[in-house]
């Protein structure tokens, strides 16, 4: 390990490789010569420029370096050189309250905002700490000492409100917190071009142990009032509406006041609960700003006394609506989509699928479906048309009442098996559907997802002609919201990271999820009925224990994005699930068998031009 190395990896682009090796070299004691400025090379290329700046002034702060210094100047100039001066945005205010001790911290993030692209912010900074001791501040600081005696963050951030000229305010929480140099400037452009917007949520980033910029779980949350009202949001991996990265019209947060008077660490929890009886809380697909907060990637605790009072405010609104919580949430807000012509899928080397069809191993496929009219055909066309020839395919209808059942008996010729009735939900349906199938692979896919062409012929050979493979997924595939096909990469699947914590890092897409009967028998031969978002995730976790999935480098199947599915607008409930399942496993006791190197699961598949 060495920086040589590093500096390799990031002139090839490879920065998930470069930077893991630079968080190594920094953290060494005394830090390894080049690795700080070699990190600000890469970090510029971000939208947090200030670590750059930060991480340049270290190297010369440790070994003198003038190439550091020089690199620290341009960047400060670079910003300032950047600096919107003049515009018709609206002045943002930005509320930090900060307690003894914390100066330093906070000096960082207070410099971070002075170095902003959008130069109409100011900062109103309540603290304790006289203003000899925190030395030279930023001209768009003001200094306002405490008022309450004891100290009442209520009454404080009361005060802040009232303070601030902003026609936008924000409450910055943590010291650690980082300001993307461009973030307000998106925050300013987006209250100007929706003025019936009142609140916006931008996308929730934090920066790992290995100085990778990553989103945390749920980083674009939908804020419907079923969400925010969710009591299980105060499980980890906790998903709580906080001041973070949450702007708001001043006036319309002043409407809001006064905080419930028995709430002091819940308090944007109460205005997020007021201000949905009237106004949605729209999400920007952009982080503004970087925790330096590692946990919160994985599943972070909130203190007990905000969870006692967050329940508190959840059943007091609960009692109050006369109706169900609303699970409608507007759509997020992304400035930097542009329509893009569809990718294509690969085309699959021919010979290897006629050595899958001539093999033809009997291939179980289910589908559970409820009210699906408008996407099942799509499909059941997807798996019918591919001709394999030796399939089974089920289909259970929850009882529709959409005309659902008068689609699926256009085909009914084709399938094995299929009814209509009420179920006990969509889970218990497929486990009926699996139950009552017998090839000698097995699979479900949702009705309002489809395989891709190649499939069936494709598993049907790798099964075939590698028989210590049990189980498979593809390359990552999804369409988008408005049906544009986007095709990721291959991913890389851990049993040793699945069972800390990674079951997102990243997720198996259960679409285009093959396994072989003989693991399903071994790992229990059933669903997880007890689960209502993550049986498919648990039955993961069982087939890691007998046996590690190899990943193909092309689409098994397609995942549909839509408004109002249940995967996007209980994601969170879908992460407490999962969360739950990994600690029962290690409450338990997993009997650790050898995690091969992701790379060694990855398999390349041929595929021919075009």
């Amino acid at each position: 390990m060495s920086i040589e190395q590093a500096r390799i990896f990031a002139e090839k682009k490879l920065f998930h490789k470069a930077l893991p090796l630079l968080a190594d070299l920094m953290a060494q004691k005394p830090p390894i010569r080049g690795a700080h400025l070699e990190y600000a090379k890469i970090v510029m290329s971000t939208t947090f420029k200030y670590l750059a700046l930060e991480a340049a002034r270290k190297e010369h702060t440790l070994f003198n370096c003038p190439e550091a210094k020089d690199f620290a100047t341009s960047i400060e100039e670079s910003m300032k050189a950047k600096q919107v001066r003049h515009t018709e945005h609206p002045l943002i205010s930005l509320i930090v309250v900060a307690k003894s001790g914390e100066e330093v911290l906070w000096k960082r993030c207070l410099e971070s905002i002075s170095l902003q692209v959008n130069t109409k912010v100011e900062v109103c900074l309540i603290s304790d700490t006289p203003l000899p001791m925190w030395g030279t501040l930023p001209s768009s600081v003001s200094l306002h000492p405490l008022a309450s005696r004891p100290f009442s963050k209520r009454e404080e951030i009361t005060r802040a409100l009232h303070i601030a000229r902003g026609d936008i305010v924000s409450v910055i929480e943590r010291p650690e917190t980082v300001i993307g140099e461009c973030g307000l400037l998106f925050i300013a452009a987006a209250f100007y071009a929706m003025p019936m917007a009142d609140v916006i949520q931008s996308e929730r980033t934090f920066r790992s142990d290995n100085l990778v910029f990553e989103p945390t779980r749920c980083h674009q949350p939908h804020w419907s009032q079923a969400v925010v009202l969710d009591a299980e949001t105060l499980e980890p991996p906790t998903l709580l509406f906080s001041w973070r990265g949450v702007f708001f019209r001043r006036q319309a947060l002043l409407n809001q006041l006064p905080f419930e008077s028995d709430i002091e660490e819940a308090l944007a929890l109460d205005v997020a609960i007021k201000t949905l009886r009237s106004k949605p809380i729209h999400t920007l697909a952009i982080p503004v700003l970087l925790d330096e907060t590692p946990s919160e990637g994985r599943s972070y605790q909130i203190g007990l006394r905000e969870i006692a009072e967050a329940k508190s405010l959840i059943s007091r609104e609960k009692k109050r609506l006369k109706e169900k919580p609303s699970t409608s949430h507007p759509t997020t807000l992304d400035p930097f989509t542009k329509p893009n012509p569809d990718q294509k899928l690969p085309r699959v080397a021919s010979n290897l699928l006629r050595g899958g069809r001539a093999a033809a191993p009997s291939i179980s496929l289910v589908t559970s479906v409820l009210n699906g009219r408008d996407y099942i055909e799509r499909c059941i066309d997807s798996i019918l048309s591919q001709g394999y020839p030796n399939l089974e395919y089920i289909i259970l209808d929850g009882g529709s009442t959409d005309g659902t059942q008068e689609v699926i008996k256009k085909y009914e010729n084709h399938l094995s098996h299929w009814s209509s009735g009420p179920d006990d939900g969509h889970y218990a349906s497929v486990q009926a559907g699996l139950t009552r199938s017998t090839g000698s692979i097995m699979s479900w896919l949702n009705a309002d997802d489809c395989l891709t062409p190649y499939s069936l012929d494709l598993a049907a050979a790798i099964f075939t002609g590698a028989p210590h493979i049990d189980w498979l997924t593809g390359a990552l595939c999804i369409y988008s919201a408005d049906n544009q096909l986007e095709v990721g990469g291959i991913p890389s699947l851990s049993g040793e990271i699945y069972f800390n914590d990674g079951f997102d890092a990243p997720f198996i897409q259960q679409e285009g999820t093959f396994w072989k009967r003989s693991l399903w028998e071994r790992a229990g031969g059933a669903l997880d009925l007890r689960l209502e978002l993550a049986a498919d995730m648990e039955l993961w976790t069982r087939f890691f224990q007998y046996s590690h999935p190899y990943a193909l480098s092309v689409p098994l199947g397609i995942f549909q994005m839509r408004p109002g599915q249940r995967s996007e607008m209980f994601r969170h409930r879908y992460f407490v699930e999962a969360y739950r399942v990994i600690q029962r496993l290690k409450t338990i006791g997993i009997e650790h068998f050898r995690h091969p190197h992701p790379e060694e699961t990855r398999l390349p598949i041929p595929v021919e031009p075009g």
